[in-house]
């Protein structure tokens, strides 16, 4: 019982992760779209269109902490060799 607790806590934790994550992610966004829209620097605007350019996609999983993928893996060993308990079962148990 106290694994399939660990679990939860690890499934509650890893989901406000990728939550704050995306919300961090999308303030970040609108305050650059802000910062862009109010300028009138050309050399400023050729800069971020450079950037741009050179950019190549990152993966998520490229960006995250190590510490945060040591987690991840853990957890996805773990539903691996079935220590896992079902959503519904869980549920039906603590109503």
């Amino acid at each position: 019982m106290l694994e399939f607790k660990v679990l939860i806590v690890i499934n509650n934790l890893f989901s406000k992760f990728v939550k704050n994550t995306i919300m961090n992610i999308k303030a970040e966004k609108l305050e650059l779209m802000r910062m862009i829209l109010e300028t009138d620097n050309p050399n400023i605007l050729d800069s971020i269109k450079k950037i741009f350019k050179k950019q190549t996609k990152q993966d998520f999983w490229e960006a995250i902490p190590i510490n945060q993928k040591e987690d991840i893996l853990k957890g996805i060993e773990e539903i691996e060799n079935g220590e896992f308990v079902d959503y519904e079962d869980f549920i039906k148990k603590h109503r």
